[in-house]
């Protein structure tokens, strides 16, 4: 059913429209007051471009739900450790360089 609704989706605008106004937007606003909360509890940085973050977030779900098999990894994904990878960010800390 996927694929016959992406191409529906690139066919008919008024159908990508109304995908967009009643799942992804809403979806990502939550997503967006979830980060927000974070933000003025202190446990997410202020400095974070909240747009990437959810972005961040939400496109493995996407990946995985919409296009199995294409792509998708092999074994189950841990969500919770793919939300955990993206806030802990993928470099080491940066090390004292002693200059």
């Amino acid at each position: 059913m996927t694929p016959t609704w992406l191409v529906g989706m690139q066919q008919m605008p008024q159908l990508r429209d109304l995908s967009m106004d009643r799942v992804v937007v809403p979806r990502r606003q939550a997503l967006r007051a979830v980060l927000e909360q974070g933000q003025q509890r202190g446990e997410i940085r202020d400095d974070i471009d909240l747009e990437s973050a959810v972005t961040c977030l939400s496109a493995p779900a996407i990946l995985i739900g919409m296009h199995p098999g294409r792509g998708a990894p092999t074994s189950p994904v841990d969500v919770g450790g793919t939300v955990d990878l993206v806030l802990g960010g993928l470099l080491r800390p940066a090390r004292a360089t002693g200059s």
